[in-house]
């Protein structure tokens, strides 16, 4: 029971802290730029099952259609030297 209350704790401070990290992205971002929770998905690592969002990094075109720059995709909250990783796609 005490393990899997530690991963819980592992698996909420990592998703505490791609929030974070994705208030952090929104805020560097120059105005013709914007972002996009996209849907959740399913993380299986050794903590066990839970799902995050990601977050995509668009462009507004002039034509009012928006170009995809960069996915942020969340992957585990275990990495060996870190305390999770979110990878980019774009």
């Amino acid at each position: 029971m005490e393990i899997q209350n530690s991963n819980l704790a592992k698996q909420q401070l990592y998703l505490e802290r791609v929030h974070q990290f994705y208030q952090q992205v929104k805020n560097w971002l120059p105005t013709d730029l914007t972002t996009r929770e996209g849907p959740n998905y399913t993380i299986i690592d050794s903590t066990g099952e839970y799902t995050a969002p990601q977050l995509s990094v668009v462009k507004n075109k002039s034509t009012g259609l928006e170009q995809i720059l960069a996915n942020l995709l969340p992957k585990t909250c275990t990495v060996l030297l870190a305390e999770g990783w979110i990878e980019m796609a774009g």
